[in-house]
């Protein structure tokens, strides 16, 4: 509750009424309930482990601000923790309700002040008094409702919007958790989008969650969005992959046909050429063993010819080869068919001329010329 100097006597009092008609609307039985003032320092005026009697005890809340020019300052954070302790419990949710005016408004946190760790979940509902202020969410809680009342005297007006705001997001959070199967989104809070209302005559400004639980968000939205972009582009670099693959695959079964192609044609080739030298030096040598032959023919008729002529003049010794000539000439004096020392039988000479032929070497034209 605000107590600082810029709200007078008769405003407090008018927010001490507002709070007791808010506890008469509670069920005081099972709940507990903490009070606090920040005159801007802080006032606890009771924790929720000693919260006994709360409706009398709210109308006792007295009006001290604190006039020093240097008053320390307060948070939400602070009074948090001084009033709840030990009481904070697991699991169930607490509600912390903050009245403020505009001018000197209750901050969040101090400078370099560590944030309180609940062990419950948390629902802030800040009531500006005044002119239009942004309300920025208070980091430990579930939800941060910024509510606007024009004037402290409008204020009995909030009694019905706010149970109907803390009734909405309690509600909503709690059968979420129950219910997670049907309403998975609502379970995650993605769909927690709020609707803004307003009175007839626009003294008081609340926000409720909107009553659509099958309805997204647009939180819920953004985030569908992202995982359906993200898994597009998942899909696309796959079939980006796969089409790659079977593009690089298509080549190279392409480039190994090309290279079988190419070695099976000059394998084809070398084979042709090659079968056709052999061809080409097989054909060479009959043709150079024909002319061998020719030419040993023509050389054994000619020498048969010359040694016929031969036996016909006489002069047979001169056509004989170097190996049968004769010895150099004695002095002795032969007579007959006796010359130079060599007896000249005709079939002796004959048999003595194809010995000599048989053992000669057959030479190619080249050395036979040559000779």
């Amino acid at each position: 509750m605000d107590s600082t100097p810029q709200v007078t006597s008769f405003q407090h009092r008018a927010e001490v009424d507002f709070l007791r008609q808010v506890m008469s609307t509670m069920k005081m039985s099972s709940s507990k309930v903490a009070m606090a003032q920040f005159t801007p320092w802080s006032r606890v005026e009771w924790s929720l482990s000693n919260a006994t009697y709360p409706e009398s005890r709210v109308q006792e809340a007295p009006y001290c601000p604190c006039e020093l020019e240097n008053c320390p300052s307060t948070s939400i954070n602070s009074l948090t923790r001084s009033t709840m302790s030990s009481a904070n419990r697991k699991g169930v949710p607490d509600v912390i309700l903050v009245i403020s005016n505009s001018y000197q408004p209750l901050v969040e946190v101090l400078p370099n002040e560590p944030l309180i760790s609940p062990s419950s979940p948390l629902h802030v509902f800040y009531i500006v008094i005044g002119s239009n202020m942004h309300v920025s969410r208070f980091e430990p809680s579930a939800h941060t409702v910024g509510i606007k009342v024009t004037d402290f005297e409008h204020l009995p007006h909030l009694v019905g919007p706010l149970c109907q705001s803390v009734n909405g997001y309690i509600k909503a959070l709690w059968m979420s958790k129950i219910i997670a199967d049907v309403s998975w989104w609502n379970f995650l809070n993605w769909n927690s989008t709020s609707c803004h209302r307003q009175n007839a005559e626009q003294t008081v400004f609340w926000t409720v969650p909107c009553t659509s639980t099958t309805r997204f968000g647009p939180l819920c939205w953004i985030i569908i969005g992202v995982i359906l972009l993200f898994a597009l582009i998942l899909v696309a670099l796959l079939l980006y992959a796969i089409y790659n693959y079977n593009e690089e695959n298509r080549r190279l079964r392409h480039r190994i046909s090309e290279s079988e192609r190419l070695l099976r044609k000059q394998n084809e080739y070398f084979t042709s050429q090659l079968h056709s030298e052999m061809q080409k030096q097989i054909a060479n040598g009959e043709k150079h063993a024909e002319e061998m032959k020719k030419q040993q023919d023509m050389m054994q008729s000619q020498f048969d010819r010359q040694l016929d002529m031969a036996y016909q003049q006489g002069s047979k010794i001169q056509i004989l080869p170097p190996f049968i000539q004769p010895p150099p000439p004695h002095h002795e004096h032969h007579s007959g068919k006796e010359r130079n020392g060599v007896i000249l039988d005709p079939e002796i000479l004959k048999f003595q001329v194809k010995e000599a032929i048989e053992e000669t070497p057959v030479l190619n034209p080249q050395e036979a010329q040559e000779k």
